[in-house]
């Protein structure tokens, strides 16, 4: 090797022809050059003159000659004049071979980008080649040798390869990205590349080199096509949010399906600027628009809710009537309390309706009886749908209201069964019997409010209500249509706690107010002061409610509402329970609001209802 790279630093400087000229080709097959035959002379004097890096194989022996631009190609094994291309090229001596019995044999070869693994630097090296090898005839047509031009392509082709790997590394990234994306070439948007999203979200299809019409036909008329055009006949982008699409999907007997994407039209520019396709991304947002449609949905719902019990609110205050102002309050207060419950089942249930044993369950604990009954017989399972259950309250409350007023809850020892039974055609029928209390001698003469109540609230229920003043006592039934039912089944009612204990005396207590609504603050204060309370506060705030609990020296009870503009009164009910004082929760939630051992009343509060449970506060005490 030593003396081979020696010989070849001798000849730096000397171009090819003279160093054929200089070369003892005595040495060799092809014998002196005075001797060369013509055909010899001309081939060897066209290699040696062209500029593309060639090199000659003449005669049996594939005596080598190469100019000037093959050279370089050699690297340590120059000058290797005279000898064999599979002298020069042992290491590939076996790809050479067919190639070059193919061009002895008259045939022509050529490739690009042909791969050999060369030894021409001390050490095995990858190249590459846009490769040719051809036939030299002589003057009788006869093949005698063959030309070999090889243009290196090597740094062409790790270009290629690091571009090739740098695009297959920004593919895996796309086919691993959470949003879909695809890739379209040229004027027709032919599919050149999708991710797994794009096919999860669009089906199996055949994408890739196929048109974009071709592959999504139910797009047509759709303006996405025109779109795409736009993009790649401008090369302005397209955003689009929240942009409904109708996409068939892969069971062609099922219904076209509508999505809601966010996307962009990107588009892809060629080296000279011009647009070579379109970059498609984006995201599915069906679920989110579906779940603001939702949203939307349910905060109109809830306003016409608000503003339909307010209406009903102002139907009961102008038309309820009472001989005092005691009673007038007592009789609202009742009625809003009715229309409080059943809104909190509903809220239970997030509106879907409400359970229909649950609905009684929680009338009939509204009522403060002490020896009289209410038996709830029960009947099979039912759910109100959500518009029937406030008049279905609204019967119920006037019924027992009316009960304890004139009926069977109005003596001792008087009782009132309630049950219901499926008709017919799979509506409710509810029956109320009241048995032991004065004796009546048939309907009234004038039909009260309540009656008026019960008898309107039933036809809203598209049923109508039915009354038999039995001598032994009122016998009423009403029915809830199937309409007026829910094939969902809301929350069932709560089983009973535990024997509530003696009730106490609260007067004279002192009671801590937190409560951040100005009205309900004053109410609270207003109830406390007539059971002969001592009121601490009201405080509005968290931090008005802690000052308290921690300076007030004597606290014996605290009503806490839940939530003051915004946090929760944890801290003050550790506080309190750090100091032994019992205390009542009040919220507006229908739900949800737990804490171990803690009484939680529902808004609004009521005066029988804060005595109720004040004194049983005392009474555990």
């Amino acid at each position: 090797m030593s003396r081979r790279r020696n010989a070849q630093n001798s000849h730096v400087g000397e171009s090819m022809a003279e160093l054929v000229r200089a070369f003892d080709w005595r040495a060799t097959p092809l014998g002196s050059r005075d001797d060369w035959t013509p055909s010899l002379r001309i081939a060897s004097n066209l290699v040696l003159e062209t500029s593309f890096p060639s090199i000659l194989a003449w005669g049996p022996d594939l005596c080598c000659i190469y100019n000037d631009a093959y050279r370089p190609l050699l690297g340590e094994k120059h000058p290797a004049l005279g000898q064999s291309p599979f002298d020069i090229w042992p290491e590939v001596a076996s790809e050479l071979e067919p190639i070059v019995a193919a061009a002895l044999d008259g045939r022509t070869y050529y490739d690009e980008g042909v791969h050999f693994k060369l030894q021409r630097r001390g050490f095995a090296e990858d190249a590459w080649f846009d490769f040719s090898m051809s036939p030299v005839r002589d003057e009788a047509a006869s093949v005698v040798g063959i030309l070999n031009t090889a243009v290196e392509v090597t740094e062409r082709k790790r270009a290629e390869t690091r571009l090739l790997e740098r695009e297959a590394r920004w593919l895996r990234t796309f086919e691993q990205a959470p949003g879909f994306i695809a890739i379209t070439m040229g004027a027709d948007h032919v599919f050149s590349f999708v991710n797994r999203s794009f096919m999860s979200l669009f089906g199996e299809r055949d994408y890739l080199d196929r048109p974009a019409r071709e592959v999504f036909p139910e797009m047509a008329g759709q303006g996405f096509y025109e779109l795409m055009d736009h993009v790649y006949s401008t090369g302005e982008r397209f955003l689009a949010q929240q942009q409904p699409i109708l996409v068939a999907p892969s069971d062609p007997e099922a219904a076209p399906t509508t999505l809601f994407l966010d996307f962009v039209y990107e588009p892809i520019q060629d080296d000279d600027g011009s647009i070579a396709g379109i970059f498609v991304e984006g995201f599915d947002v069906t679920e989110r628009k579906l779940a603001e449609e939702k949203q939307k949905l349910l905060a109109r719902e809830v306003d016409h809710r608000a503003k339909n019990v307010l209406a009903v609110v102002q139907s009961m205050v102008r038309l309820t009537k009472a001989d005092s102002q005691p009673d007038f309050v007592k009789a609202v207060e009742g009625r809003i309390n009715a229309l409080s419950r059943a809104h909190s089942l509903l809220a239970s249930s997030q509106w879907s309706g409400a359970d229909l044993s649950a609905l009684v369950t929680a009338e009939v604990a509204s009522y403060g009886g002490k020896d009289a009954q209410v038996k709830v017989l029960g009947g099979p399972a039912a759910t109100l749908a959500p518009d029937a259950v406030q008049p279905t309250a609204m019967v119920l409350h006037e019924l027992l209201t009316n009960a304890a007023k004139y009926g069977a809850l109005s003596t001792d020892g008087g009782t009132v069964e309630v049950q219901w039974v499926r008709n017919e055609d799979g509506g409710v029928r509810l029956h109320w019997r009241e048995v032991g209390g004065p004796a009546l001698t048939g309907s009234p003469p004038h039909k009260g409010f309540g009656s008026q109540m019960v008898q309107a609230a039933s036809q809203q229920l598209d049923g109508g209500a039915t009354w038999d003043w039995a001598p032994d006592g009122l016998r009423c039934s009403f029915d809830v249509t199937p309409e007026n039912l829910s094939s969902a089944p809301a929350p069932a009612a709560q089983p009973a706690g535990d024997t509530p204990p003696t009730p106490g005396d609260v007067a004279g207590m002192q009671v801590l107010v937190v409560e951040d609504e100005a009205l309900v603050a004053m109410e609270t204060c207003h109830i406390l002061n007539e059971l002969r309370c001592y009121v601490i506060g009201p405080a509005y705030s968290l931090g008005e409610a802690l000052k308290l609990a921690a300076d007030t020296a004597e606290l014996d009870i605290a009503v806490l509402d839940v939530n003051l503009k915004g946090h929760e009164v944890w801290p003050v009910v550790d506080l309190l329970q750090s100091r032994n004082v019992p205390l009542l929760l009040a919220t507006g939630y229908g739900d949800g609001v737990e804490r171990q051992g803690l009484t939680v009343l529902a808004k609004p509060l009521t005066v029988g209802l804060l005595e109720r449970e004040l004194r049983n506060l005392v009474g555990k005490r």
